[in-house]
C-alpha cells in the first residue's frame, strides 16, 4: 500500500520478550458451531510510546482513522502504515505496532475455525499484514457489528460472522486489485470527502479543488476508491447515518446531520446502499 512498500530484514526486530494476550470471550454453542465469532470491537487514540511485542491469540483488523505509523513483525520487519490503513494480527504471529505521533484507530476481533480457514486459502496472510481501505470497510463493519455486538440471538450470531466474512471479502478484492499510481490529489480527496461528507457535494467544485476537469477528477479517483465520487460520498453518509440511527436519533434529525437534501432522498439512498429502509434499520436495532 502507500507508505508500506519498504520493509526491513525481520532479523532486525528485536527478540524482545513477547506479551501473551489474556482476554478472551467464551463464545456460545451455536458461535463454536458455525465455526467464527466476533470476540470485541473497540476504538482508541494513541501517541507514540514504546509497544510490547504481543502475541493477541486472535485475529484483528486495525484501521488507522487518521494519522500514521507503523507495524513490525518478525515475519515481516519493520512496515509504514498510512492513513485509512489496515493493520492485520494473526494469533501466533508476535508483532507490535504504534503511531509516528499520533493516531486515532479502531479495530475487530474475531476467532474461530473458519476464521483459521480464511488464512489458510489466503484471504489474509501473516506475509500481508498491512492493506488499504480507502472504502473504509472496517470502519463501517466495526458501525454495524457495535448495533449487535452484546446480543445472543441465532439471527445475531450469523449476522455477526457474515460482516466479519463480507469486511475480509472486500479487503481482499482491494489488496488483489491492480493498484494504479498513486496521486496525491486523489488521496487528498478521498480524505477530504470522508471528513466533510455532510457538506454540499459539488463534483466541479471538488475537480477545480484538485486543479482537475470533472471528467479527469470522476475516473482518476473511481481508479483509485473502485467507487464514482458521487457513490463514495453516499456512502459515507448513510455510514455515519447508521451510527446516528443506532444512538436512537430520528430519521429525519439523522438525514439533516449526514448531509443529505431531504429525508425522502435520503430513504432512498439508504435503501440503494444497504438493501434496507432506515425504518426497518432502526427497528432492527430498537
Amino acid at each position: 500500500m502507500h507508505g508500506s512498500a519498504r520493509s526491513m530484514d525481520g532479523s532486525r526486530i528485536p527478540r524482545e520478550p513477547v506479551h501473551r494476550e489474556q482476554r478472551f470471550r467464551t463464545p456460545s454453542n451455536i458461535e463454536r458451531a458455525i465455526g467464527l465469532w466476533v470476540d470485541r470491537i473497540g476504538e482508541a487514540t494513541n501517541r507514540a510510546s514504546p509497544p510490547p511485542m504481543r502475541l493477541l491469540g486472535q485475529y484483528a483488523a486495525v484501521y488507522v482513522k487518521k494519522g500514521k505509523g507503523w507495524f513490525a513483525s518478525r515475519t515481516t520487519g519493520r512496515l509504514a502504515v498510512a492513513e485509512h490503513g489496515v493493520i492485520f494480527l494473526f494469533p501466533e504471529e508476535p508483532a507490535h505496532y504504534g503511531p509516528d505521533t499520533s493516531w486515532e484507530t479502531l479495530w475487530v476481533v474475531w476467532n474461530g475455525e473458519e476464521a483459521a480457514r480464511l488464512e489458510q486459502c489466503g484471504y489474509i496472510s501473516a506475509k500481508r499484514p498491512v492493506v488499504e481501505d480507502r472504502l473504509q470497510v472496517v470502519r463501517q463493519a466495526h458501525a454495524e457489528l457495535k448495533l449487535i455486538l452484546d446480543s445472543e440471538g441465532r439471527d445475531a450470531v450469523l449476522r455477526r460472522k457474515i460482516v466479519v466474512m463480507n469486511m475480509i471479502q472486500m479487503l481482499y478484492h482491494s489488496s488483489m486489485r491492480r493498484r494504479p499510481r498513486t496521486d496525491e490529489r486523489i488521496e487528498e480527496a478521498v480524505r477530504f470527502l470522508a471528513e466533510h461528507s455532510a457538506e454540499p457535494f459539488s463534483l466541479p467544485a471538488t475537480a477545480s479543488r484538485c486543479h482537475l476537469s470533472a471528467a479527469q477528477f470522476r475516473r482518476l479517483f473511481k481508479s483509485y476508491t473502485g467507487l464514482g465520487p458521487l457513490r463514495y460520498v453516499a456512502t459515507q453518509r448513510v455510514t455515519r447515518a447508521k451510527e446516528l440511527l443506532a444512538d436512537g436519533l430520528p430519521i429525519k434529525m439523522a438525514s439533516a446531520r449526514t448531509g443529505f437534501r431531504d429525508v425522502f432522498h435520503f430513504m432512498r439512498v439508504f435503501k440503494k446502499v444497504t438493501g434496507m429502509t432506515a425504518g426497518q434499520f432502526a427497528a432492527r436495532e430498537r
